[in-house]
């Protein structure tokens, strides 16, 4: 927030080391560094943009020097690697599109299930998570306003809470707050986009905001009586139910939803089927060899179940390919070397 603010007060080099600290203290502002930049560039100017990406790796590297010195670096990267897979759930009780495939028990199946054609469920997610991140970049790309950039942010950190697996309930709480941030702009008319809001924003923005509260706060409140049974509202323990969790989850993805038409006032809905159909193509591409009846090799899937006495399971590597890329090697059996398989 500190980093937007500073951004509007012509700061961006300032901006651009604070989002760094903040995307270091909490690695999901990740999703936000594209948009970040792009707003840069596009609101400032290439050469304000090159000198802000140059002060946000000065400040990560002043950030990790420590790291560096102690020869640890290797820790910092695997947070911001592997680490990316560490609850391999549909949904951490996040009441989202994946709770709902899961049947309100997200917790219990992992995100390796096939989901669309042989694609498993986190690339699926990831892909429709993509495609929503395209429209939204398009969004500040072609109209790049204080409005839109906000609203960028606001729809970015939605979409990963609703469409990408291994997601937290708590991740949506930052959407409220955005929001809260937005409002001020709303009847604002940008000098580079004089074109009126097609709605009445403050009547639309109200609502939406209201319900997004009551279903957020439900959603917040379920996943603490999940883990502690005593703290939460008694009442409101007894009545949340697995079917008004996902009803709850069908809610959230209808507000998401309406909030669309604030960005479609802006830039064309032609975007949108741009992207849906960059989306399908992904797909069809990525279940080429399924649809054509081809052929498809084990290691294109992720195993539900892994048990094994030594290293870790390794998919077209060696078994002692575990321990890091100094000991990757070739999958090979009695000097008989193969490009596909399972080191285990």
């Amino acid at each position: 927030l500190i980093a937007i603010i500073l951004l509007f007060y012509r700061r961006p080099a300032l901006a651009a080391a604070i989002f760094t600290i903040g995307t270091m203290m909490k690695l999901q502002n990740i999703i936000f560094i594209p948009i970040f930049f792009l707003f840069i560039w596009r609101y400032f100017d290439v050469e304000t943009m090159i000198k802000s990406v140059a002060t946000a790796a000065a400040t990560f590297f002043l950030i990790n020097f420590p790291f560096i010195w102690e020869h640890q670096m290797n820790q910092v990267l695997y947070l911001l690697t592997v680490n990316g897979d560490y609850f391999p759930w549909l949904s951490l009780n996040a009441h989202n599109l994946w709770w709902i495939v899961a049947g309100g028990h997200g917790m219990q199946v992992i995100d390796k299930i096939t989901a669309l054609g042989i694609l498993n469920a986190k690339t699926a997610g990831l892909l429709l998570f993509s495609g929503f991140y395209l429209l939204f970049s398009l969004l500040v790309l072609l109209k790049p306003s204080p409005r839109n950039f906000i609203l960028s942010l606001t729809m970015v950190l939605f979409a990963f809470f609703l469409f990408t697996t291994q997601s937290h309930e708590r991740y949506s709480y930052p959407v409220v707050v955005l929001l809260l941030f937005l409002y001020p702009f709303l009847e604002s008319k940008s000098l580079k986009n004089p074109k009126p809001e097609t709605i009445n924003p403050n009547k639309y923005f109200w609502i939406i905001y209201l319900l997004l509260t009551i279903t957020i706060f439900l959603n917040i409140h379920t996943g603490l009586v999940v883990n502690y049974p005593q703290n939460g509202f008694q009442i409101l323990t007894q009545l949340t139910t697995v079917a008004l969790t996902i009803i709850n989850s069908y809610l959230l993805i209808i507000l998401f939803l309406l909030l669309l038409p604030l960005v479609f006032s802006q830039i064309s809905f032609l975007y949108f089927v741009l992207c849906s159909m960059l989306f399908v193509l992904c797909l069809a591409i990525l279940n080429l060899n399924y649809l054509l009846g081809r052929p498809v090799s084990l290691t294109s899937f992720k195993p539900i179940i892994v048990r094994q006495d030594y290293g870790v399971l390794q998919t077209n590597m060696s078994a002692n390919s575990s321990g890091g890329i100094k000991s990757w090697n070739r999958l090979s059996n009695n000097y008989f070397f193969y490009r596909k398989g399972f080191g285990t």
